[in-house]
């Protein structure tokens, strides 16, 4: 991997549009078990939006940075010991930082006053420990094994036409002529994220060549023929031009964006690193690339890139401020969102109720027996007494500054005044309601409030604290088996009609400025 004879080449066209809104990131770097490792990104701003190559750009600027942060600094910030080489459950915390990206896209809205706009995403991260594809929208991932002359598609359709294809709902005849080709059902920008992450493990050889493109490449080509091009391609630079050419002489007018990169031969999954490497960043963006159709970018694995590729910001926006939003607690070893702040302090509330993991987790503290159900459904059938009860062992072992208790309505309230739209869409296939049968369900598998909160509308009433300040708690977000009017933020109910086999809660956690992490 560190002796690679070809390293990963990045091209982009404007082709026929006005501008190009795609953009690419390829990012060497050093795990800091000094063992080397490539991220390499790609972005296509939605053309039927406004803003496309800023929501491009500012999504790979803020993937690549929460990358570097939680693979490489977190890992070395205070360590004695030699850190651990990768996160545990990789897939999980690409997602995690695809969701804060979500919400640094939203925060660039709301700053800049735009009222839509979006991105695609495709991903690559590529270790000695491992490697994962993770994308959003309809931008393909492709992994060629040339010696056996196949090719795999590494990522999820997430167009309209890809999503039915997926759920059975039309054939892969009908899905190719489909009016919901073009649009898209998920993406980095102001909708939720899709239900279960698209992020999946590639087992990779020295020889093997990843591809991540834009739509306007694969639009124009057959899978059999990007698999003959790819597995006959000894040189990849070429191969990339033929490409391109190719989508031009189709009459493609999209913009046409594609990064290739061929294992290298001293790559060895598993294997203890032989050299220290030097990390460099190579982006492409709209400011860097060339304007003459055609043009190959190759980047070096491990040289140095000019200072001058990483470009300023683009005019006619302000780049969104990098408040905290989302907190992640290390003692319940999960992430919370931000609902009001303060000079003096934070509130963060948790993104999906309380799981019946959690609680088992804490609950020899309250003299409770741990559940033996499944642990992913939220703990219900709790007092308000025993919650409490529960609350104050987490305290007795809270960070300092950090106090957990249960949220208000107004806390409860904000993710759904920060996505206006999320009330609207409330129904069967978004929320857990209108079902069958009066069960919880597990967490976390409907759509997000605010690209973050899951579970707000349906599957379990939850515990909040009035807003007025009265001593007798309400209860919010409705049940699985309720109508979508039960479910809606503005709806409640008194403690005393409350159904303790329907009910659990989740937290709110406030935070000190100047103590622990915030």
């Amino acid at each position: 991997m560190h002796q690679a004879p070809d390293g990963p080449i990045c091209c982009s066209e404007q082709n026929g549009r006005d501008n190009n809104e795609d953009s690419l990131l390829v990012c060497p770097f050093v795990l800091p078990d000094h063992s080397p490792a490539m991220l390499c990104l790609l972005a296509d701003g939605m053309g039927g939006h406004a803003h496309g190559e800023h929501f491009s750009r500012a999504a790979l600027l803020r993937l690549s940075s929460l990358m570097l942060e939680q693979l490489c600094l977190k890992p070395a910030l205070n360590a004695t010991q030699p850190p651990p080489p990768l996160p545990t459950e990789m897939p999980t915390q690409i997602w995690q930082m695809l969701q804060l990206t979500q919400n640094h896209l939203a925060r660039l809205m709301q700053t800049n006053h735009w009222t839509e706009g979006g991105t695609t995403l495709a991903g690559c991260l590529v270790t000695v420990y491992g490697a994962w594809a993770f994308n959003l929208g309809d931008s393909p991932i492709f992994h060629c094994r040339p010696e056996l002359g196949s090719l795999t598609l590494c990522s999820h359709d997430h167009s309209v036409a890809g999503v039915m294809l997926a759920q059975g709902e039309i054939s892969p005849e009908m899905a190719r002529y489909h009016e919901g080709r073009h649009r898209l059902a998920y993406y980095l920008g102001n909708k939720p994220l899709p239900p279960h992450p698209a992020v999946q493990p590639l087992a990779l050889q020295p020889g093997d060549i990843l591809m991540l493109c834009s739509d306007g490449v694969s639009n124009t080509l057959q899978v059999n023929e990007l698999q003959d091009w790819l597995c006959q391609a000894e040189d990849l630079e070429t191969c990339a031009r033929q490409l391109l050419q190719t989508g031009r002489a189709r009459e493609e007018t999209d913009n046409q964006s594609l990064i290739l990169w061929r294992i290298p031969e001293a790559y060895r999954p598993g294997a203890p690193p032989v050299q220290v490497l030097q990390p460099a960043l190579s982006t492409a963006t709209p400011e860097a690339r060339p304007a003459a159709p055609g043009h190959i970018a190759p980047a070096a694995v491990f040289e140095a890139v000019p200072d001058s590729v990483a470009a300023p910001p683009a005019d006619g926006y302000v780049e969104a401020p990098d408040s905290p939003l989302a907190l992640d607690d290390p003692l319940l070893e999960l992430s919370f969102g931000r609902v009001s702040q303060s000079p003096d302090a934070a509130v963060y509330l948790l993104t999906m109720p309380v799981t019946r993991a959690l609680w088992q987790r804490f609950c020899s503290q309250t003299a409770e027996a741990p559940p033996d159900e499944q642990n992913l459904l939220p703990v219900t059938g709790k007092t308000l007494a025993q919650i409490s009860a529960w609350i104050d062992a987490l305290n007795q072992q809270a960070a300092p500054g950090r106090v957990y208790r249960l949220p208000t309505e107004t806390e409860w309230l904000q993710p759904w005044r920060d996505d206006p739209e999320a009330e609207a869409a409330i129904g069967p296939e978004t929320a857990w309601c209108e079902a069958p049968d009066p069960q919880p369900r597990p967490v976390a598998g409907k759509a997000a409030v605010a690209g973050r909160f899951y579970d707000l509308a349906g599957n379990v009433w939850e515990w909040v604290r009035p807003a007025d300040g009265s001593a007798e708690a309400l209860l919010k977000g409705g049940a699985a088996h309720l109508p979508r009017a039960d479910c809606a933020p503005q709806h409640s109910i008194p403690f005393e009609q409350a159904h303790l086999a329907m009910t659990g809660f989740r937290l709110s956690v406030v935070q000190q400025r100047g103590k622990g992490t915030c």
